[in-house]
């Protein structure tokens, strides 16, 4: 089972006037992608997810920038409401085929890669920095 995100990507023009550069965007198209484990350490529990290279390339409808930022007026979120509980991302990874044994070989990973960096920031002289 492939579980899915929304990504656009834009079609861009660019407009040369003579005195500077400008970018403008023509047409929106929407592409999926599939969630997949990830390795990023940032996450403060639980596994990372990632979008994967791959995409859905069945051709998806074309707006352009205005009506898609009409159509999205009313969807934009918080930046809080962007985090995904770790019980929520485990489901995610699991649901798209990992077993539960490679999640949590890769948050053991992240673990001891956290726990390195720690005792590397503690030896150094960047500890009184980083508090």
């Amino acid at each position: 089972m492939t579980i899915t995100s929304h990504t656009t990507t834009t079609t861009t023009t660019n407009i040369k006037t003579n005195t500077n550069n400008k970018v403008g965007f023509a047409s929106v198209q929407v592409r999926e992608y599939p969630r997949i484990l990830g390795d990023n350490p940032s996450v403060s529990a639980g596994p990372p997810i990632s979008l994967s290279w791959s995409y859905d390339e069945t051709p998806s409808d074309q707006c352009t920038i205005d009506e898609w930022e009409l159509q999205r007026s009313n969807e934009r979120r918080t930046r809080v409401e962007f985090r995904v509980p770790k019980d929520v991302r485990t489901d995610w990874v699991l649901d798209a085929g990992y077993s539960q044994e490679q999640v949590q070989e890769v948050v053991d990973a992240i673990d001891k890669g956290k726990k390195e960096w720690r005792s590397s920031i503690e030896k150094s002289s960047l500890h009184d920095k980083v508090d």
